[in-house]
């Protein structure tokens, strides 16, 4: 019974800091990220940070607890403080640098889920931010991952959801004045849906003027077929004004006479069959996370509205 007993009681605490801990590291996972299979990234990271100090508290409490000398507990307390240390310095230098970029992106928080950025020669919409890389949706439907220090370390260009500013730009002969040109680009930008519309001449080149037509567009999420959309309407608006965009410089091959321009003639063909919006087939798992992002935020905060009401 003595044996029996100091085995009991050199043990209990062991099996107490091992089954406890553990059990309550299953619950937490289950709480915070398991019963939630659909959580975005923006909120599942700071769960995930929670359960990996979690394991390393439980793994420290069980070494403190463990029935061993206290030479042997401090030899290994310093062991695991020094893989930690040597984890962080050594092992892997582009792990624990995307890991800690992670962290500033959130503290900092430059973009959102669902935002536009460019970053070097990659332009696309936030689809989703993990621990260690961005995932970014191009115009062209495709994902593409990038390392999350490289967002802090290189340039990030965001286009704000309160408007972005697009633009066409075009050369026109000399022989067609600028004050004529000007009204036709800005009718052009109106014509697109564009606010504040200006018109800036860029440069005089040897055989032509370069004009650039902007505008403010406030529905970020039609970006690309305003884009599109700009263009056509100049298009229009200087071709019914006779007006060749073509450049001078054009050798011609076909027997006519030199002022007749190449301009398509004025017609109307019936209504095309609708069709999708460029943004809606580009970035739909981007427009997806977006949507949970904000139903995540909208749940927590009625959730935090009854609370106060109950209070």
């Amino acid at each position: 019974m003595t044996i029996t007993g100091s085995f009991f009681d050199a043990f209990m605490p062991l099996l107490a800091s091992l089954v406890l801990p553990v059990r309550s590291l299953r619950l937490a996972h289950y709480w915070l990220i398991a019963r939630e299979p659909n959580l975005g990234s923006e909120t599942r990271l700071p769960r995930q940070i929670i359960m990996l100090l979690g394991t390393v508290a439980v793994i420290i409490l069980v070494v403190i607890v463990a029935p061993l000398t206290e030479g042997t507990r401090n030899q290994t307390l310093s062991i695991i403080g020094l893989g930690i240390f040597a984890v962080i310095a050594f092992s892997s230098t582009s792990f624990v640098t995307n890991f800690m970029a992670a962290i500033t992106l959130r503290v900092t928080k430059p973009f959102n889920i669902g935002d536009f950025v460019t970053v070097r020669d990659s332009f696309g919409k936030v689809s989703e931010r993990g621990l260690f890389d961005t995932e970014i949706q191009t115009e062209n439907r495709e994902l593409v991952s990038m390392p999350n220090s490289l967002f802090v370390l290189t340039p990030v260009k965001v286009t704000r959801r309160s408007g972005v500013i697009i633009s066409s730009t075009l050369s026109l002969g000399y022989d067609t004045h600028h004050a004529k040109i000007e009204p036709l680009l800005l009718l052009a930008a109106r014509a697109a849906e564009l606010d504040d519309p200006y018109v800036q001449i860029l440069g005089l080149d040897d055989i032509s003027v370069c004009y650039r037509v902007s505008g403010m567009l406030l529905d970020v999420k039609t970006l690309l077929s305003s884009r599109s959309k700009l263009n056509q309407c100049v298009l229009d608006s200087l071709h019914r004004s006779q007006i060749e965009i073509m450049t001078p410089t054009v050798t011609r091959h076909i027997n006519q006479p030199l002022h007749m321009k190449q301009i398509p003639a004025d017609t109307r063909l019936t209504a095309a069959p609708a069709q999708l919006a460029a943004e809606d087939i580009a970035f739909d798992k981007a427009d997806r996370a977006q949507a949970n992002e904000l139903h995540q935020q909208n749940f927590n905060r009625e959730i935090e509205k009854l609370t106060n009401h109950l209070k």
